[in-house]
């Protein structure tokens, strides 16, 4: 007998009645004669079926045969029954006629071919059909002692580690270190958006085409899961995100006032950060694989060990977060000998030389290779090298909406040209307007597409 391979199985769910004597009648009705799985497979979900219909559709069984069957199947409640009146001539007759019950839909679907069924109709009820087998497993769960809290987070997890798992496992173009959050706009109608700088940065990358992987840490809370399946929508790889019970989804506030930077409050604890804490050889052979790195919010000493273990010959373009000057400066500082081009804005600038770092001096003179500074609606500035000049780029006039994620934006770009082959003149030039017209969508995690940036 040829072996049967595990993807020829479909997740079909048979729901039984409590009682095993019940479990027992249902088994021995539905499967001990082709009638009732022949009755069954004429129903429709939407439509009900008169005893007439019925007997016509199996005409090769006796009427006898048939009508015993219906009366099985309203018994075990697959079933419905109701009674018509119907004009036949001069008079009304009163018709029997069935439809499926919610039961009876997921027995009709056990013997049809999903294929085969109207697709919109089969999403609709795939849900429904989830929903109510987590009811009953909750239900059944509580009654041998298991806390719904236990449940939900062990069925979180499960959910989360299904779909990191169905991320691609083609070696990646580009991996990016960073955070995942949820921003809500207080202004502008109070909006939600799926974001976290990182995540921001991985999606945009994913939208230009490049392979891409998230490294960081998923809180296992529905938050969380709605973040990851965002994610995989857009395109990209999160098989190396760590899944986290300890951690709590980012929640992230901005008010956006007219004439000045939107004010950003983000809820996390600074000891549990919702970024990377250690490695594994998987990430660090993702990045050997890789042909960029992204490093953005995370620890310092991790995003050391991992350069150091990955080796040199890659891409890297790091763009530190404020904790990384005010708590790791030194840490800072010996990133820059494995040769990122470094992406600052104004405020960072600031921060760096309140510190007594010059910029780009100080970072040229500890091994960057190259220093963008950003400057929101005026431009940016690109330090090629210690030895050039800078070198001013202006960003065209745009009605902005909201500056959050630009600078996601300038940094997937600059990856994306610089991976294409431009010369980092262009790429810092072509970011810089992208960025710049980015500001006129509404929204942190901005839509961009290969036609936009090509």
């Amino acid at each position: 007998m040829p072996a049967v391979s595990s993807s020829n199985y479909w997740p079909f769910i048979v729901f039984m009645p409590v009682e095993a004597s019940e479990r027992a009648r249902y088994v021995s009705t539905l499967f001990s004669s082709p009638v009732a799985l022949e009755v069954l497979n004429i129903f429709k979900w939407d439509r009900s079926l008169c005893q007439g219909e019925v007997v016509r559709s199996l005409s090769h069984h006796s009427n006898k045969t048939t009508l015993t069957m219906l009366k099985r199947l309203v018994n075990l409640g697959i079933l419905s029954e109701e009674t018509r009146l119907e004009q036949r001539g001069n008079r009304r007759v009163k018709v029997k006629c069935y439809k499926l019950t919610e039961l009876g839909k997921w027995y009709n679907l056990l013997f049809k071919d999903p294929k085969s069924l109207d697709r919109a109709l089969l999403k609709e009820n795939l849900v429904k059909l989830t929903l109510e087998f987590l009811n009953k497993f909750i239900e059944f769960s509580e009654e041998i002692g298991l806390s719904t809290k236990d449940q939900v987070d062990e069925i979180l997890a499960g959910a989360l580690g299904v779909v990191t798992e169905r991320s691609s496992k083609q070696s990646p173009d580009l991996v990016v270190f960073g955070s995942v959050a949820f921003d809500i706009y207080l202004s502008h109608g109070l909006r939600v958006y799926p974001g976290g700088s990182g995540a921001n940065v991985a999606a945009v990358a994913s939208s230009l085409g490049l392979r891409t992987r998230l490294a960081t840490r998923i809180p296992v809370d529905p938050l969380g899961l709605q973040s990851v399946v965002e994610l995989i929508e857009a395109g990209v790889d999160v098989s190396l995100a760590e899944l986290s019970r300890d951690l709590k989804t980012t929640i992230c506030t901005a008010i956006h006032e007219p004439l000045h930077s939107p004010k950003v409050s983000c809820s996390y604890d600074p000891l549990n950060p919702p970024v990377l804490m250690n490695l594994n050889e998987e990430l660090i052979d993702s990045c050997r694989e890789s042909k960029a790195i992204y490093i953005g919010e995370g620890v310092n000493r991790v995003f050391i060990d991992l350069l150091r273990g990955v080796g040199g010959g890659k891409l890297i373009v790091y763009r530190p977060h404020r904790l990384s000057i005010d708590l790791a400066l030194s840490e800072l500082m010996s990133i820059m000998s494995y040769g990122p081009v470094v992406v600052l804005n104004e405020d960072k600038v600031e921060a760096l030389e309140s510190r007594g770092v010059r910029v780009p001096g100080e970072l040229f003179k500890h091994g960057a290779r190259s220093v963008v500074v950003t400057k929101g609606f005026k431009g940016s500035i690109l330090y090629e090298s210690p030895e050039s000049a800078p070198i001013e780029y202006r960003a065209p006039e745009v009605k902005a909406v909201d500056p959050l994620g630009a600078g996601d934006v300038f940094s997937a770009v600059l990856i994306y040209c610089l991976l294409k082959g431009l010369d980092l003149r262009s790429a810092v030039e072509k970011s810089t307007l992208k960025a710049s017209y980015s500001v006129t969508q509404l929204g942190p995690r901005k839509a961009l597409s290969v036609r936009d940036v090509e």
